[in-house]
């Protein structure tokens, strides 16, 4: 959500109202996470991230190559922890809530060497990740499916599946679309702007 789509689509009440002056003090109390968000964009893009223009980022923890991560349009990421030794890849429309942990690498426990092994994570569109879970190297969230909160991660998730656990369980959540959401209406410097 960028500043010029927030001032064409806010909402307007009438001016010194109750609502108005609610709303005024909304907007003024969010505008540092608002200019955070921002800023946090625009240092990952100095370092070659590929981060949508209409993108919500929360105080992330993106260690790596920050090369390697590309996130999508009207996307939201909470305040995750992102390992950039390989690609993560987040669609469109995709909700990555507080404390997930994107691992795109381990170390091999049977190597004498502890050597390390690194695999790109990919999450597709309208993917929803929840609190507290953790993503490991080279899984595929599909579209649409949802991982669980403080579940773990290990193996693709397919298209329109819940994964939930540790180690992952499997659920046809039969949730193929079409979707009509958007997970950056959700933070509240958004609501300032724009109401429920």
């Amino acid at each position: 959500m960028t500043a010029a789509e927030l001032w064409r689509c806010r909402r307007r009440e009438r001016p010194l109202s109750g609502a108005w002056v609610l709303r005024a003090a909304k907007r003024c109390l969010t505008l540092p996470t608002f200019l955070g968000s921002e800023w946090r964009k625009a240092w990952l893009r100095r370092r070659g991230a590929a981060i949508a223009r209409t993108a919500v980022l929360m105080p992330l923890t993106a260690g790596g190559r920050h090369r390697h991560l590309t996130i999508g349009e009207r996307s939201f990421v909470g305040r995750a922890r992102l390992t950039l030794h390989e690609r993560v890849t987040i669609g469109a429309y995709v909700t990555i809530n507080d404390d997930v942990r994107l691992m795109t690498a381990s170390h091999d426990v049977r190597s004498d060497g502890w050597k390390m092994v690194s695999r790109p994570i990919v999450i597709e569109d309208y993917a929803w990740v929840a609190e507290g879970a953790v993503i490991l190297p080279g899984v595929k969230i599909g579209r649409g499916a949802v991982v669980g909160a403080f579940s773990v991660v290990r193996h693709d998730v397919p298209a329109g599946q819940l994964a939930t656990g540790n180690p992952e369980t499997l659920f046809d959540l039969q949730r193929y679309g079409p979707f009509d959401y958007d997970p950056t209406h959700g933070p509240a410097f958004v609501e300032a702007w724009l109401g429920r």
